[in-house]
């Protein structure tokens, strides 16, 4: 080997982080401290116990195809409670992170919430016609949108 060359690489894989991308849209559910389930690939019925250490800022990621233009989101950063020793670099894994629970909130389908202007709206039914509504968004989910100016059966 000559001069300057890399022999080896030494990994301490007890102080392995994990990095997580996750969408803009999800930044308020996510904090420092807050704890999380990992399922990594290679092990899909063990799951084991992390916590977050750090939430990043903003990032624009292209992905492959994507019509409607760059995905915005940030990086947040685990580890594990308990070192891992069969993990290595550049596995993936499916990461759940346990946020507080939402109480006394009115949901609707994300289907019942359009994009109108820059704003977020629903159309609400008041007798043969139907009445444009802006509403605050507070939490989404896949399929539903936690909304804050509606009462509930309006």
């Amino acid at each position: 080997v000559s001069s300057g060359r890399q022999v080896s690489e030494v990994l301490d894989l007890a102080q392995m982080e994990l990095l997580a991308r996750v969408p803009e849209t999800d930044r308020n559910r996510v904090a420092a401290g807050q704890r999380a389930e990992v399922n990594i690939d290679h092990e899909r019925t063990v799951m084991r116990n992390a916590h977050v250490t750090n939430v990043g800022t903003v990032r624009v990621s292209r992905g492959f195809g994507r019509a409607e233009g760059p995905v915005r989101t940030i990086d947040v950063s685990l580890v594990f409670d308990k070192p891992l020793l069969t993990a290595r670099p550049g596995l993936s894994a499916t990461i759940i992170v346990n946020s507080d629970p939402l109480k006394n909130v009115l949901y609707l389908p994300r289907q019942a919430v359009f994009d109108q202007d820059g704003k977020s709206t629903v159309f609400l039914k008041t007798g043969g016609s139907f009445e444009r509504r802006p509403v605050k968004i507070s939490a989404r989910t896949d399929t539903l949108v936690v909304v804050d100016d509606l009462k509930e059966g309006e």
